[in-house]
C-alpha cells in the first residue's frame, strides 16, 4: 500500500499528503499495516471559479480586517513558496488513485438516480463503489436517549478489550488489538434487525458520547489515569452554507449555530484537564477572524501559547489551488489553519515565533481533514498520547472523543485492496457492512 505522504522537503515544513491514505494508513501499525481503501470523493481536476467581486464598488464593499489581511498576505507567500518547492520535484497527479463514492443525482421529478459510471470519469467500473450512508439515528440512538436503543458487541470478546456502554448516554472500548464492533438496531415496524459492523484499530480507544456533555468522558479519562500530549480538535463552527439536504454519503455532518455557542461548548470540554504538563493543543479554524480570535482567547484559558500553525493548502489533481491565492480576505480561500498552542509552566516565559508548516492534499469528502498522526509523532514522539475531540474516525494509539467518532470507520466505507476474484458470490472488494434479519 502507497505512502500518504507523496513528497516532503529536508526540514518538514512542505508536505504533499494524500488524504485518504493518510487515514487509511493510521488505521494499522508498524506490525500490520491497513491495506484496504476508503471511500473517498473524485479528485477536482479544476480549480473553483474565482468569487471575489471584480468591480471597484464591490471590493469597496468588503469590511476587511487590517491584521487579518496581513496574516492573508504572509500565508498567501509562504504558501505561494510550497508550491514552487512542490513543483520542481513532484511531477505526478497530487493523489492517489481513489475508491470513489457513486453519488446519487437527482433524476426527474426529484427522483434520486445512482451516478452511471462511465469511462469519461476517473478510475473504470471496479473503482466506484456503491455505498449506502449510515442510518442517522444509528449513532445518535446510543448517545441519545431513545425507546429502542441499538445492541452492543465486540469481536474478540477477550482480554484484549475493555470499555462500557451505557444505551442513551454514551460508549467506550478500548482494544489492544484490531476488533470488530457491531451495532444491532431493531426496527419495531417491521420486525427486522440490522447489523452494523465497525472495524476498531489496534490500541485504539473510542468515546462515542456528545461532547456538550463531558462529565462521563472525563471520568473515564480518570479512571484510565490518562493525559495527553496533543489533543486535537476540529470543531462544528457554525457554516451557513450546510445544508441538511441530499448528499454523497460521509457528507453530512453538525454544525453549532452561533459562535457564542461554540464558545461555550468549548470551553465546557475542560480542556485543561486533559493536557499534559507540556501538551500540545491544535484546533482547525475557518477563515473568518472572528473564529481565529476565538481560538486564541481560548488558548489563553487553557494555559497554551501559539506556537505553531499548520497551513493545509487544498489543491487539485494537478497541483492547482482550488481557488487563486490572491483573493481577498473575505473571498473564499484556498486553505484551512490548524492553530497549535502548548501548554507552559508558569514560572517559564513565553518563546517568540511562530513555525509554519504547509501541507498541501487534494481535498476528500467535505470537512474530512488529513490525518496528521505523523506530523503529531514529530512533535511528541512514537509514544505520545493524541486524543482527538469531535472526531469521526479512530486511530491507532489514539484516543478519539465525539458523537460521530466510529463514522468513517464502519465497514460501509471501506473496499479491500483486491478486487480480482469473489468471495461468497461477492467481489472482495465489498466487505459486510451490514446484515438483516427478522426479530426473533
Amino acid at each position: 500500500m502507497s505512502c500518504p505522504i507523496l513528497w516532503q522537503n529536508k526540514d518538514k515544513t512542505v508536505t504533499l499528503i494524500d488524504i485518504p491514505r493518510s487515514i487509511a494508513a493510521a488505521q494499522g501499525t508498524a506490525e500490520k499495516s491497513c491495506t484496504d481503501a476508503l471511500l473517498s470523493s473524485e479528485p477536482l481536476q479544476d480549480p473553483f471559479p474565482s468569487t471575489d467581486p471584480k468591480s471597484a464598488d464591490g471590493k469597496g464593499r468588503l469590511t476587511g480586517n487590517a491584521a487579518h489581511d496581513v496574516l492573508h498576505e504572509e500565508y498567501q507567500r509562504l504558501l505561494g513558496q510550497a508550491l514552487v518547492e512542490a513543483r520542481a520535484f513532484h511531477h505526478a497527479e497530487w493523489c492517489l488513485k481513489r475508491t470513489v463514492v457513486s453519488s446519487p443525482r437527482r433524476g426527474p421529478a426529484g427522483s434520486s438516480k445512482k451516478r452511471k459510471v462511465t469511462g469519461e470519469e476517473h478510475g473504470s467500473d471496479a473503482d466506484q463503489f456503491r455505498a449506502i450512508d449510515l442510518p442517522n439515528t444509528l449513532l445518535t440512538s446510543i448517545t441519545k436517549p431513545c425507546l429502542n436503543p441499538p445492541d452492543f458487541r465486540a469481536q474478540p470478546d477477550d482480554s484484549t478489550s475493555t470499555g462500557e456502554y451505557d444505551p442513551g448516554s454514551s460508549l467506550w472500548n478500548a482494544n489492544t488489538q484490531p476488533a470488530t464492533v457491531t451495532l444491532t438496531s431493531h426496527d419495531i415496524t417491521n420486525g427486522k434487525s440490522t447489523d452494523y459492523n465497525f472495524r476498531l484499530p489496534a490500541d485504539s480507544t473510542f468515546f462515542l458520547g456528545d461532547c456538550s456533555t463531558p462529565v462521563a468522558f472525563h471520568e473515564v479519562v480518570r479512571d484510565q489515569e490518562q493525559r495527553f500530549d496533543f489533543v486535537l480538535l476540529d470543531p462544528p463552527w457554525p457554516n451557513r452554507s450546510v445544508k441538511r439536504t441530499h448528499k454523497t454519503p460521509g457528507t453530512s455532518y453538525s454544525t453549532i449555530p452561533t459562535l457564542e455557542d461554540i464558545k461555550a461548548l468549548l470551553l465546557g470540554l475542560n480542556i485543561p484537564a486533559l493536557l499534559s504538563e507540556k501538551g500540545y493543543l491544535g484546533i482547525w479554524i475557518t477563515n473568518k477572524p472572528a473564529i481565529r480570535d476565538l481560538v486564541l482567547n481560548l488558548f489563553a484559558c487553557c494555559g497554551v501559547d501559539l506556537v505553531q500553525e499548520w497551513i493545509w493548502l487544498k489543491t487539485t489533481a494537478k497541483g492547482e489551488p482550488v481557488t487563486p491565492l490572491e483573493g481577498t480576505w473575505n473571498g473564499r480561500k484556498p486553505y484551512e489553519v490548524l492553530l497549535i498552542g502548548r501548554k507552559r509552566p508558569a514560572h517559564i516565559l513565553p518563546k517568540e515565533g511562530i513555525k509554519r508548516r504547509v501541507l498541501i492534499g487534494v481535498p476528500d469528502l467535505h470537512s474530512r481533514k488529513p490525518c496528521l498522526k505523523e506530523m503529531i509523532e514529530d512533535l511528541i514522539g512514537h509514544d505520545g498520547k493524541t486524543l482527538e475531540v469531535f472526531a469521526r474516525y479512530l486511530v491507532s494509539g489514539w484516543w478519539s472523543w465525539g458523537d460521530e467518532c466510529v463514522k468513517f470507520n464502519w465497514n460501509g466505507f471501506w473496499r479491500a485492496e483486491s478486487a480480482d476474484h469473489t468471495v461468497n458470490g461477492k467481489r472482495s472488494g465489498d466487505i459486510d457492512d451490514t446484515t438483516s434479519r427478522s426479530m426473533s
